[in-house]
């Protein structure tokens, strides 16, 4: 009786084997062949020649052969086509830069809170090449004579910056920066904190 069953249980697992063996070497098979086309398709793209144009220049063309029923040949010949040349207009274009206004400046930004000792920084746009001017009052209205304030030329783009700092003296509270440039002149409270 035992060996009855484990005649029964040996063919059991042999048959499971065998169906497993088969079935993975039908995925091996499946994976070959799949692998095989993939190597195919890049293949053709790496080893494809490009082909090369005629040697005509850009202003020749070609003439169709054409089927004639007379014994005259006709024989395909280049001929030259003559090009157009781009007309350039003499609409007069503006030096203004992108963004930036017709006339006076924009804000773009202000440090503000800023802290003793710390730097400020004010950016507007203009125009390019345009006289620009920034002065400071600290919190206490006096006029700073801090190094990196006073006069500076708009650049190519109509950027002016300024960056000065704020002194460790300087008691905190809202000053005033007063911005003059393209005929405008504006002023901007600034926070000053310790």
């Amino acid at each position: 009786m035992w060996r009855e069953r484990l005649k029964k249980i040996g063919r059991r697992k042999l048959l499971y084997g065998c169906l497993a063996a088969a079935v993975a070497a039908i995925v091996l098979c499946i994976v070959c062949i799949l692998f095989s086309s993939i190597l195919q398709t890049l293949d053709l793209i790496h080893t494809r020649t490009p082909t090369v144009a005629s040697a005509r220049t850009p202003t020749q063309a070609r003439i169709p052969t054409i089927k004639s029923t007379s014994t005259q040949k006709i024989i395909p010949t280049s001929i030259a086509v003559p090009t157009q040349t781009p007309l350039i207009s003499n609409v007069p274009t503006s030096t203004q830069a992108p963004g930036a206004p017709a006339s006076g400046f924009i804000l773009i930004s202000i440090s503000s809170p800023v802290s003793v000792g710390s730097y400020a920084n004010v950016s507007i746009q203009t125009q390019p090449g345009v006289d620009c001017n920034l002065a400071y009052k600290t919190p206490k209205g006096t006029k700073s004579k801090a190094a990196g304030l006073g006069d500076t030329i708009a650049d190519n783009d109509g950027n002016c910056s300024w960056r000065w700092i704020i002194g460790t003296s300087t008691a905190p509270g809202i000053g005033s920066i007063t911005i003059t440039a393209g005929g405008q002149t504006n002023s901007y409270p600034i926070e000053i904190e310790k």
